[in-house]
């Protein structure tokens, strides 16, 4: 018991740190959505930027979540919080030494976001080692519960940040959350014991091995079919209401317009690690789907 004990409150540290870092991450999403529409005047110009800063997560995905598999995890993902401060570090230099243009916060934005594909997988399969298999969907409800402080806080914090200063604070508050988000995964880290089952398998056979379980499991490649489905449809709501926004309103009512379409989120990330959701899953998300319609 004392050893669960143990977990859990490593758990809570690794849960603290996701907060953080989300909400850190969140502000500079934001911010430079805001920045790079008003310093180009282009819609396009602010969905490329998200563009650069989620294709590597989606196409890197399968990569990470092999080195998860491998290696060690708590490592990876100092790795890639640390090494994704360098794009961050650049864009705010750029600013500081005026050489800013679009194509170097592109750039400062792809690194950044290369280096922080690693997290995702390597995080998820954390959590496995911290927490009870009964306490899977709790624990789950509670890393998404600190993701969604990514559009839920984080866009008040920011649109109030560039009411009274600049997008530079933003910047350099993002550096100092990864700063912490390192130090409370190597804190978690210490006498974890990990294992790994394929250790000594190929990194390109274990991609072809996941491809083949997907493409052999009906159920799960609907869903990731249907969760396709969603956000392309989703994406357009996000990076459209941006530009149309601030065509007529500032950077809080932004902040506050977003901050409000995510309370859902709160709310069912909320629900979620409260209740300890275990009884039909499918039938809960049928439901969340029609509504949703």
């Amino acid at each position: 018991m004392s050893k669960e004990k143990e977990l859990y409150k490593k758990f809570i540290l690794f849960w603290f740190g996701s907060l953080i870092a989300a909400i850190g991450s969140g502000m500079t999403a934001f911010a430079l959505g805001v920045h790079v529409f008003q310093l180009t005047g282009l819609t396009s110009s602010k969905v490329a930027i998200t563009l650069l800063g989620f294709l590597p997560n989606v196409l890197l995905a399968p990569i990470a979540g092999v080195l998860a598999d491998k290696y060690d995890r708590r490592k990876l993902m100092i790795l890639g919080d640390g090494l994704s401060a360098l794009g961050v570090l650049l864009i705010l230099l750029s600013m500081i030494y005026k050489f800013e243009s679009f194509w170097i916060i592109g750039f400062g934005v792809l690194i950044s976001s290369i280096f922080s594909s690693l997290i995702d997988p390597a995080s998820k399969a954390t959590i496995t080692e911290l927490v009870s298999e009964e306490n899977y969907t709790k624990a789950s409800g509670l890393i998404q519960l600190a993701h969604s402080a990514r559009y839920l806080i984080s866009p008040l914090v920011a649109a109030f940040l560039l009411s009274y200063s600049n997008i530079q604070v933003i910047l350099i508050l993002d550096i100092l959350t990864i700063v912490l988000t390192v130090f409370t995964v190597s804190s978690i880290g210490k006498n974890l014991q990990v294992s790994h089952k394929n250790d000594h398998e190929p990194m390109f056979r274990s991609l072809k091995n996941g491809f083949k379980s997907l493409r052999n499991n009906k159920p799960l490649y609907q869903l990731i079919l249907i969760s396709f489905l969603i956000t392309f449809s989703i994406g357009f709501i996000e990076e459209l209401s941006t530009p149309m926004i601030l065509t007529f309103a500032n950077e809080e009512t932004l902040g506050v317009g977003m901050a409000v379409a995510a309370t859902g989120l709160f709310a069912s990330s909320l629900l979620i690690s409260v209740k300890n959701l275990k009884y039909h899953p499918v039938k809960t998300l049928v439901y969340a789907l029609m509504i949703a319609g």
